[in-house]
């Protein structure tokens, strides 16, 4: 289990925290979130196969196009988070009770 903060993520809805988000999925099965954090992701994310993003009911801005897959990978469950953006819906199990 990782945090997603000990990768370098800021979670102040300014910082990019995609390079973060990466790094802590290259490391880990699970990652987790702080909740009440605001995670901005700019770009798509390899998230890798079989990982599960914990957010804590964190805010997850996704800041791309919408015409792509925010997380690449294969087999992963994202639970917990407050959906920001426009989404493409990828390949993996969602979990999400909030959708802004």
């Amino acid at each position: 289990m990782a945090y997603i903060k000990d990768y370098g993520a800021v979670g102040d809805g300014a910082v990019d925290d995609s390079d973060a988000l990466e790094r802590a999925c290259a490391a880990n099965r699970l990652v987790e979130f702080d909740e009440g954090k605001i995670y901005r992701i700019t770009r798509p994310v390899y998230v890798g196969h079989k990982r599960i993003l914990d957010g804590h009911w964190a805010e997850l801005r996704y800041e791309g196009s919408g015409n792509e897959d925010v997380f690449v990978g294969k087999d992963n469950l994202i639970t917990r988070f407050h959906l920001v953006g426009r989404y493409k819906s990828p390949q993996t199990v969602w979990t999400v009770l909030s959708i802004g």
